[in-house]
């Protein structure tokens, strides 16, 4: 193995990735390990001591994380760091994810600590074997391509901060060796022994062997990674653009086909950051929204949301908003000369029909109607299953004339519809109303679409 020096690798890291600056306020997560503390040991000799804050979280797993506590604190005090810690003790340990539970504590106490001392970075002593290990897990559970980037050298930590990795091309070998010259102390973590847990069998098991076929395994699965980091952020520079037109029209035809899955994980990331879309999910909304013979359709996301394709438009529906608005449709009696208000914002009246003149508002459409004394009173409802009007020849179903006016699918029960005491369908207002025969007409809706 290549010697390097580890001090200028470092600087030269973080000059080449631009992680962070002179004047930077640091907060460095720290174990008790070798890489935190070289990590700590090198910065003591490239940043200003006084803006570097080490953090340790004590999970109170093994019984010597006391001691590692300690030890962190006079260690970080030895380079002039400051020093804040905090202890997760056993008995607030959920019974099962505790791996999980433990991930969120830290990265909580991480940011409460980032926003105590106004800092704008976070460090980590993430290496290259950590790199090669997460890339082997991520392969072997499967997933999504992009996932095998697997640890990038900086990403955002929160609205303040970035989360980055200043040894992320450095082999744990090479740290390990100079602490040893550099008569660094460290603790090691006996549970990293334990091989029940995945990342153990590929860190003492797996990617040794993969080592031993190739000595410069570390070096090439990095690359890779590399490669797959800097396609998928070429990805997202195209995909921002689609977005873009998205916002505009929510026209997905614009949409090359090929491009269709990126572009919709990237929205939905956007629009639902704390809702996991899986692969499957991109795949049978990519499937609807090409399949002609379904102009309408939707597909549940989770119990909240849901996509909903209505001809070349896709909208992102709240199930439970939905449901609210659908108790608040119109369930009216209606009775002659009087107007009444529309959810849409139009109005209507019924009159009987009449030769003599009427003072009638410009903008309204006139509908006649043929009514028995029988058929009042009439009603306004919302829509229902069955529900068809009267053609000259025959019936049209209530669905289909919604269906031909390209009214979006989430819209329909929002749709008033007028019907007679018998419940018979009279007009789907708005759009169409039962056939007449012009010399038996004796009842006039006079329409207004929008209030002026």
């Amino acid at each position: 193995m290549k010697k390097i020096n580890i001090v200028k690798q470092i600087q030269n890291n973080i000059e080449q990735h631009q992680l962070f600056e002179s004047a930077d306020i640091l907060v460095v997560a720290a174990s008790a390990g070798v890489d935190s503390q070289v990590l700590l040991e090198s910065l003591a000799q490239i940043h200003d001591c006084s803006k570097v804050i080490v953090v340790h979280i004590n999970h109170d797993m093994r019984p010597q994380a006391a001691d590692e506590a300690e030890f962190v604190a006079k260690q970080a005090a030895s380079y002039g760091f400051s020093y804040e810690a905090l202890t997760w003790i056993k008995a607030k340990h959920p019974q099962s994810g505790v791996e999980a539970a433990g991930r969120t504590i830290r990265y909580q106490f991480l940011k409460k600590i980032a926003h105590k001392y106004q800092a704008t970075k976070i460090l980590t002593a993430h290496h290259a074997n950590d790199l090669a290990e997460t890339f082997l897990m991520k392969l072997f559970r499967g997933g999504r391509w992009e996932q095998l980037a697997s640890i990038r050298w900086s990403r955002t930590f929160d609205e303040q901060s970035s989360l980055v990795r200043p040894m992320l091309n450095i082999p744990k070998a090479q740290l390990i060796e100079y602490a040893k010259i550099n008569a660094l102390p460290w603790f090691e973590d006996e549970s990293n022994q334990d091989l029940i847990y995945t990342r153990n069998r590929i860190r003492n098991t797996i990617l040794p062997q993969i080592m031993a076929e190739n000595g410069d395994a570390l070096n090439q699965i990095n690359q890779y990674a590399k490669q797959i980091s800097d396609v998928d952020t070429m990805i997202k520079e195209q995909v921002s653009l689609y977005l873009k037109m998205i916002q505009k029209t929510q026209d997905w035809q614009q949409i090359p086909r090929t491009w269709f899955q990126a572009t919709l994980k990237e929205y939905l990331a956007i629009k639902l950051p704390n809702v996991s879309i899986k692969q499957a999910q991109l795949q049978q909304i990519e499937h609807l929204y090409y399949n002609v013979n379904h102009p309408n359709g939707r597909i549940r996301l989770n119990q909240e949301y849901e996509l909903v394709k209505t001809y070349k438009k896709l909208d992102l529906l709240a199930i439970t908003i939905k449901a609210n608005q659908q108790q608040n449709l119109v369930d009216n009696v209606i009775t002659l000369n009087e107007w009444y208000l529309l959810p849409n914002g139009g109005k209507f009246i019924v009159k009987q029909k009449t030769t003599q003149p009427q003072d009638l508002n410009n903008n309204a459409i006139i509908i006649p109607f043929h009514l028995e004394p029988n058929a009042w009173p009439l009603h306004l409802r919302n829509r229902k299953r069955g529900d068809k009007l009267t053609l000259k020849n025959g019936h049209q179903k209530v669905t289909r004339v919604l269906i031909d006016a390209k009214v979006p699918i989430e819209e329909r029960d929002l749709i008033s519809i007028m019907v007679d005491a018998h419940d018979q369908v009279l007009w789907v207002v708005g759009y169409k109303a039962n056939w007449v025969n012009a010399d038996q007409v004796n009842y006039e809706v006079h329409y207004i679409p929008e209030i002026k």
